[in-house]
């Protein structure tokens, strides 16, 4: 709806007549099926041919996003993790879809950079994590069953009580 504007005049107050705003034309045939509004595939990987790469990367290498600005968890986090990663420079290899590169170019979109780990090392060092925290939780419940004595509430209330008998014989008071 158009709107009127009104301006003050010496003799009164005038409405102008409203304004025209021109709207462009949209054409409804056209494809707009690169501009999904789903951020997820602009950070589609594709390798040399073109062809989509799996979430969890290719045979070679495992794949993250890092976020540069973010000084704890950023690339220098991950270039520090075991085995490290690093940042993807464009070779030819790896690309992000619908995105191009000139050779050398560090692979990013928006703020995210592109980091690969060896997929061999990081499966094996995450067996190891598993197998590690396996173990760890094993020990923890079996301390857990070899302290877990219900008989022995009645000793401790004993020893309590024997306890602070000692201490009011000594002439020792709590607070005095």
């Amino acid at each position: 709806m158009a709107t009127r504007t009104i301006r003050r005049a010496k003799s009164g107050a005038t409405a102008l007549p409203p304004t025209r705003k021109t709207i462009p034309h949209v054409d409804l045939d056209e494809d707009f099926s690169d501009v999904s509004g789903d951020p997820g595939t602009e950070f589609t990987l594709v390798d040399g041919d073109g062809n989509t790469l799996p979430p969890a990367g290719d045979g070679v290498y495992r794949y993250m996003f890092a976020d540069k600005n973010d000084a704890q968890f950023g690339p220098a986090y991950w270039k520090r993790a075991i085995p490290p990663y690093e940042i993807v420079h464009f070779d030819g290899s790896v690309s992000i879809k619908g995105m191009t590169f000139a050779q050398d170019d560090v692979v990013e979109s928006r703020d995210l950079v592109l980091m690969r780990a060896n997929r061999g090392l990081k499966e094996k060092r995450e067996r190891y994590e598993r197998n590690k925290t396996a173990i760890e939780n094993r020990r923890l419940r079996r301390e857990a069953d070899a302290t877990l004595d219900l008989s022995s509430e009645d000793a401790d209330v004993r020893a309590e009580e024997a306890a602070r008998a000692r201490a009011s014989m000594t002439g020792f008071q709590k607070g005095v």
